[in-house]
């Protein structure tokens, strides 16, 4: 699920940075060159936010996995200590 949601993110980033990049020459061959950069420069900061959420959010969807099997583990070890207990091991 991380590496989905980290692929996903840099698709659309790269979608985000040629669409900018295809605005910035058709624009600019229009006759309107300073608003062909802005939406440049939009388009390429909304991909690098983009790109950065979607870091995040794979950085957190690991932790999670990692939080969910240190809980399994943690409650094996207890499971195992319980049946110690009780078979008087």
């Amino acid at each position: 699920m991380a590496a989905v949601t980290l692929g996903i993110g840099v698709v659309l980033a790269g979608v985000l940075f040629l669409g900018g990049l295809v605005s910035l020459i058709l624009v600019s061959m229009a006759g309107w060159p300073l608003i062909g950069a802005g939406a440049f420069v939009g388009a390429v900061a909304l991909a690098g936010g983009i790109f950065l959420g979607a870091r995040i959010l794979n950085g957190m969807l690991l932790l999670w996995a990692d939080l969910g099997d240190r809980m399994r583990q943690m409650t094996q070890l207890l499971e195992d200590s319980l049946v110690r207990k009780d078979n008087g091991v």
